[in-house]
């Protein structure tokens, strides 16, 4: 169904199962002793933000999802259209924005 397809979010869709069992074959060639109950928590809870090195001086961009938590001294939203955001949206946030 998806192979045939010739909607570009299928495609999306299809990539990205593929990724998902190419990255289960990898979970179980390295670990052939674990279920795949672990391999679902690996992956649900890894994130790209777990390698995050705070000494590092780099900038790191995430989604605001990612990024919910986190501690960070100074955090730019660009991209964000008025009243997007339900915070941005509610004013909550006005105070900060500059």
């Amino acid at each position: 169904m998806l192979r045939d397809s010739k909607d570009e979010e299928d495609a999306e869709r299809l990539a990205n199962i593929e990724e998902m069992i190419t990255a289960a074959k990898q979970f179980h060639d390295e670990n052939p002793d674990r279920t795949i109950t672990d391999f679902l928590e690996q992956i649900t809870l890894a994130s790209d933000v777990d390698g995050w090195d705070e000494q590092a001086d780099h900038v790191s961009v995430m989604t605001l999802h990612a990024s919910k938590g986190l501690e960070f001294p100074v955090v730019y939203m660009v991209g964000v259209e008025e009243g997007l955001d339900r915070l941005v949206a509610r004013g909550e946030m006005r105070a900060n924005l500059s």
